[in-house]
């Protein structure tokens, strides 16, 4: 794996561009905690992956041995352990 970081004084927002063969196990632990940087959390429904901002989670909670953030309309599996959720908060 070969890592390469571009300085530009222009740009408007830091930007991680991750480019691979496959997404495989480690590019998607890496985009979890690339994008899980800014106290947001990426929540999974039926494999689908959804930003989670913490003003939009209501609370976290324990169902069937995983951390589920709980939204006003929309439950989240989040890959994050409950330890991991509390040191960020």
């Amino acid at each position: 794996m070969k890592c390469s970081v571009k300085i530009d004084k222009d740009a408007l927002e830091d930007e991680v561009i991750i480019i691979a063969k496959e997404k495989s196990k480690k590019i998607f632990q890496l985009e979890n905690y690339i994008l899980g940087l800014e106290s947001e959390f990426i929540g999974y429904k039926e494999k689908e992956a959804t930003k989670l901002s913490l003003n939009d989670i209501y609370c976290f909670t324990i169902e069937e041995n995983r951390v589920v953030a709980i939204t006003e309309k929309e439950r989240y599996t989040i890959k994050e352990r409950l330890y991991n959720v509390e040191t960020l908060l």
